[in-house]
């Protein structure tokens, strides 16, 4: 990604030089302006929300644009989103879940810079807000980031948003709505006014909180022109992570809130679900995800071949995928998600191989993501020849290499572009059960 990373600071310096040129005065000056004191005031009271006895300084940096772009963009592109960008972009588009034209990693970048507002550096410990608006404009920006440094005196953030070097997608979601959601609930919070009631006592916190993180966002070119899928998975922190919070908080109270940090959520599905997260009669944590293994097959099987990306989908991403080709089937075909993984692989004549396998809590469960499925296939390869239909497996055949889809026992394995002499060798060592 580094010349991404180059191209913002170059595109930031230079942005931020004109931007800070047609802008009026800043409305005060670090330290001893409105702006700071009001952030500092701020951020007293959510430490307040947080944790009565919380003490201790965070540092305020007021800034301006020219000095926020580019170090914002290091900070997004060093620690908030993911290494692999290009990569898990590909295999998005051979999945069908965004559009093949769409620059995932410049998108990416954009998506989560714009628009330019407080954020809070937990590498170094420090929120920074912007100078050219005033603290009216930007109070809600200011208390959501606030509600994320009070969180960083609590635990490291850093270790937490970044638990395994493993890739894990879904995780990493799951983590960032634990944080991002609180943030949110906090910044909602301040916005009641200080009456005794939180984000907790809020019936519908989950358009709440949309509309008051997509408000500023619609206006801006870099979210109206990102794909569906890249829009939910962005929202998706700071929506169903309030609503899950508010969820756990309203059972076990909000003095003991603080143990998703100690037994954190470990996927989507959790956050979706907080039922399959907490066991309310005695606290215990159930229902974990199956931990998906597929071999490296470029040792044997695929040695022409290199691996481009894996990736864990989960239970969210997997709704996505197929709320884009079936809205009405999307929702129960996702749900009942046990565990999957994603490998996309790629010979030296550029030819991508997919595999996807997935397991399911039931029967039924199996039968509706395959059907499901086979809807998302059929409308990404409509020229596709079926050559082969049984019970559990369809085969479809299209400009000599094959797509391969097939149940069994709790299992969906999903094959495309694989060349035919392939189809039965790697089907049969990727299923982690015998099933021929």
């Amino acid at each position: 990604m580094k010349h991404i990373r180059n191209a913002m600071i170059i595109w930031g310096c230079i942005w931020g030089f004109f931007v800070s040129a047609s802008l009026a005065q800043p409305v005060n000056t670090p330290k001893t302006g409105t702006l700071f004191q009001k952030t500092a005031s701020i951020l007293e009271t959510i430490q307040t929300m947080q944790d009565s006895t919380l003490t201790g300084d965070i540092p305020i940096e007021v800034v301006s644009s020219i000095e926020m772009y580019p170090a914002k963009a290091r900070f997004v592109l060093s620690h908030v989103l993911p290494e692999g960008l290009p990569e898990e972009g590909r295999l998005l588009k051979k999945l069908g879940a965004i559009p093949q034209e769409y620059n995932y990693e410049q998108g990416m970048v954009e998506l989560y810079l714009e628009p330019l507002e407080a954020y809070y550096h937990y590498q170094q410990g420090v929120l920074y807000v912007p100078n050219w608006k005033t603290p009216i404009e930007q109070e809600f920006a200011i208390s959501r980031s606030a509600g994320v440094a009070v969180q960083d005196q609590v635990i490291q953030l850093e270790n937490y948003l970044k638990p395994s070097t493993t890739p894990n997608a879904d995780l990493g979601l799951a983590r960032s709505a634990v944080i991002n959601g609180k943030a949110m609930g906090f910044a909602i919070s301040y916005q009641m006014g200080g009456e005794g009631r939180t984000f907790v006592d809020i019936p519908s916190v989950f358009n709440t909180a949309r509309e008051m993180l997509l408000e500023p966002r619609l206006e801006t070119l870099e979210f109206q022109n990102a794909p569906p899928f890249v829009q939910e998975v962005y929202l998706f922190p700071y929506t169903y992570g309030t609503v899950f919070l508010s969820h756990i908080a309203n059972r076990i109270g909000w003095e003991n809130l603080d143990i998703v940090y100690v037994e954190p959520p470990a996927s989507t599905e959790h956050i979706l679900h907080p039922n399959t997260y907490l066991d309310l009669t005695n606290l215990a944590y159930r229902d974990e995800p199956d931990s998906i293994f597929i071999p490296n097959l470029t040792a044997d099987l695929l040695r022409s071949w290199s691996l481009v990306h894996s990736m864990v989908m989960g239970e969210f991403r997997t709704f996505l995928l197929l709320n884009q080709y079936d809205r009405a089937k999307a929702r129960a075909a996702a749900e009942g998600w046990e565990g999957d993984r994603v490998m996309l692989y790629q010979n030296p004549y550029n030819d991508e191989l997919l595999i996807y396998l997935s397991k399911w809590e039931s029967h039924l469960d199996t039968r509706q993501f395959y059907y499901a499925y086979r809807n998302v296939i059929e409308a990404k390869y409509p020229d596709a020849e079926l050559v082969e239909s049984t019970a559990t497996s369809l085969t479809w055949q299209k400009e000599g290499l094959y797509i391969y889809l097939m149940r069994y026992k709790f299992y969906v394995l999903i094959l495309e572009g694989v060349p035919e002499n392939l189809l039965k060798p790697v089907s049969s060592e990727v299923m982690p059960v015998k099933f021929r």
